[in-house]
């Protein structure tokens, strides 16, 4: 069955219009898929800025009733202490009507306005009732309970006004830098309300004041502030996402909510609407871009058209005559228009016909000559395999004994190889024979150094032995001498002691004759005096004697106990030396044994050095006598090596011969074979060539 032609202009007509109509269904398909998070992050973003806003015209509006208190704060204590209550009430009412919506300015003392020095005084000279007092009112209560920082009370209704005011307070400090009040002003929410109500996201949408409680302090219906909770009155928003002081877009159904928090205070925007406005302008633009996509896809279509139409007529020409070349004509020509692509294509493709003409011309003129050449080819090739044929059985022949011979000398250098490794093995074991003679003549040599030098120490220590004999019976004799007059010291200690005992009662005769003679003097009355004077110096000479007496008794019995302590020690020394001079005379003993032995083990190392030399002398013979062997089987090894790399080497040689003898006849078979299909196909290519019509 004849395929189905379909033209290249259509084609390309096709192609052009359906990639502007996949383009515009694709943009159109993200769009509508994209709409509704479209719609929401335009609606964030128009959120954050609106907020944005409002909260900056807020505090700015904040801002001005906050420093109007901070400065009358600064100042009151000044304008109190200089001027009567009249003056500085005016003074307060200058300040607030420099502020926008202030009601009234006033200042409460930290104390009670009742006591001593309690104080109210306010911008527009209201008298509190009797029982009124500032420490009660909550913005009095909050500013005290945050010093120094600037405290806004929720909204109330004025009783006089029946407005919706705010309280806005700080405390106030002396000149010693106390606080000695709160400075408060009442401000109406007219301008919040104002700013609060004509912040819209949307044009159809509203916004709101809450407090933390929810409860409306702004609202498009006036009945709703301070009455109503927004929370109660849409049950659906989630209060956490509301109350967590930062700005939040949440929906619900085709609704958006916002909340934001007034910074600075307790208080929450929060704006609503419906997303119908957004969604009918992202339409708008839906519709936009389907029109534009239309008006794309015909504007392509007609450029489409022309485009298909002036590239298909040179291609058409092209194609009638490339199916006369497909017949094997190469006699017709293009004839070239234009400056395109096409032009080009067209010029190369008269070039080439007019080069394949030529090449068939010269195709049939060398064909037959190669046809007389595969004749001449085929009858030398047949001779040439014979003689190959019999080049490659003598080389095998060859081939063969040669690999008998490498068998030989591979056998004789392994031998010699073995041969060479057990002189190697025994040349070793003799190496480690006569170093370990080497290490045991040092050894033995630094032995008999040693026997000698402890021989030479022995015969010093006998000496030492000797002498440290004598100088402990010199030291015990002369312990024995101290120990004699030790017991002489005990002795004469003991007269010292009664001499101690006479001169105590001595003390006691002269005490006793001072009492008397103080008896007497008394009843001598006044001649007696000179005589008391005299028993009072006997009395003193008495106690100091009799005092000194004590000392020195108590000094003689710790010198006693000294001096037993000492007998007892000189005779534990005797005792020790006792021991030590028989432990001398036992090591005395004991060093004359061993320098003898010492002697006779320096004698019998000598004999043993003697030995091991002539040892290492025979060693050494050994160990030239192998070297002299292992250098005569390496000059073997060398040889039967290299007559081992020759026979490798001819071997080598030999199978490249025969190798290549096999190649050249598996070629010239080859080239056999291919001479008669060569022959065959110059036939079939001069059949093949006499089709083409060329002239």
């Amino acid at each position: 069955m004849k395929k189905r032609h379909t033209s290249l202009a259509l084609q390309i007509l096709l192609l052009c219009i359906g990639l502007v109509v996949l383009a515009v269904v694709t943009v159109t398909i993200v769009f509508m898929f994209n709409l509704d998070r479209l719609t929401r992050v335009k609606l964030e973003t128009q959120a954050h800025v609106t907020m944005q806003y409002l909260d900056a015209d807020l505090l700015r509006i904040l801002a001005s009733y906050t420093d109007l208190v901070q400065t009358a704060a600064s100042v009151i204590n000044h304008v109190v202490a200089g001027t009567d209550h009249d003056t500085a009430e005016t003074a307060l009412q200058d300040m607030a009507a420099n502020v926008p919506d202030v009601i009234s300015l006033y200042y409460g003392s930290a104390v009670s306005r009742f006591a001593p020095n309690g104080l109210y005084i306010d911008s527009d000279g209201w008298e509190p009732p009797p029982t009124w007092d500032p420490p009660n009112r909550p913005w009095h209560q909050a500013a005290l309970a945050n010093p120094d920082q600037m405290m806004i009370i929720d909204p109330y209704v004025d009783a006089e006004t029946n407005e919706l005011v705010i309280t806005v307070a700080r405390t106030a400090r002396n000149q010693n830098g106390e606080i000695s009040g709160v400075m408060a002003a009442d401000v109406l929410l007219t301008q919040f309300a104002d700013i609060v109500l004509a912040g819209k996201i949307t044009s159809d949408g509203s916004t709101v004041l809450i407090d933390t409680d929810g409860l409306f302090i702004v609202h498009p219906d006036t009945s709703f502030m301070v009455e109503k909770n927004l929370f109660e009155e849409m049950p659906h928003l989630n209060r956490n996402t509301i109350l967590n002081n930062r700005v939040n877009v949440t929906f619900h159904g085709n609704s958006y909510y916002c909340s934001a928090p007034v910074y600075g205070t307790s208080w929450i925007l929060v704006s609503m609407g419906s997303l119908r406005e957004l969604q009918d302008s992202f339409w708008h633009i839906l519709r936009l871009i389907i029109i534009n996509g239309i008006c794309i896809v015909i504007i392509s279509f007609l450029t489409a058209m022309i485009f298909s139409r002036t590239l298909t007529v040179p291609i058409i020409r092209l194609f009638s005559i490339l199916k006369a070349i497909a017949a094997g004509d190469f006699t017709q020509k293009i004839e070239a228009q234009g400056s395109d692509e096409i032009f080009q294509m067209t010029l190369l493709l008269n070039e080439t016909q007019e080069s394949i003409k030529n090449l068939i011309i010269n195709i049939k003129k060398e064909t037959e000559t190669l046809s007389a050449i595969g004749n001449d080819l085929v009858s030398n090739m047949s001779l040439t395999a014979a003689a190959v044929a019999e080049i490659t059985s003598n080389i095998r022949n060859i081939n063969s004994r040669i690999l008998n011979q490498n068998a030989s000398v591979s056998a004789t250098h392994e031998t010699m190889e073995q041969f060479v490794f057990n002189i190697n093995n025994l040349n070793d074991h003799v190496e480690n024979q006569s170093n370990n003679i080497s290490l045991a003549s040092s050894a033995i040599e630094e032995m008999v150094a040693n026997i000698n030098s402890v021989t030479v120490t022995l015969v010093s220590n006998t000496e030492n032995v000797k002498n440290l004999s004598d100088t402990s019976e010199i030291g015990r004799s002369g312990l024995s001498g101290v120990a004699a007059d030790i017991q002489e010291i005990v002795r004469e200690s003991e007269g010292l002691l009664e001499i101690n005992s006479v001169m105590q009662n001595i003390a006691s005769q002269t005490n006793l004759l001072s009492m008397n003679a103080a008896i007497e003097a008394a009843h001598a009355g006044e001649s007696g005096k000179g005589f008391a004077v005299v028993a009072d110096e006997i009395r003193k000479l008495a106690e100091n004697s009799s005092s000194q007496s004590k000392t020195i008794r108590s000094v003689l019995k710790k010198i006693k106990t000294s001096i037993d302590n000492i007998t007892r020690s000189t005779n534990n020394v005797l005792g020790k030396f006792e021991a030590i001079d028989s432990s001398i005379r036992i090591v005395s003993e004991q060093e004359e044994n061993i320098r003898g032995a010492m002697e006779e083990q320096g004698l019998g190392s000598k004999q043993i050095l003697e030995g091991i030399s002539n040892v290492n002398e025979s060693t050494r013979h050994v160990k030239n006598d192998s070297y002299e062997m292992i250098e005569g089987a390496k000059e073997v090894i060398r040889e039967s090596e290299n007559l081992e790399k020759a026979t490798q080497e001819i071997v080598s040689s030999m199978n490249e011969m025969a190798a290549g003898a096999e190649h050249i006849d598996s070629a010239v078979n080859f080239v056999n074979e291919i001479s008669g299909k060569n022959r065959e196909a110059i036939n079939a290519l001069m059949q093949e060539v006499s089709r083409f019509k060329v002239e």
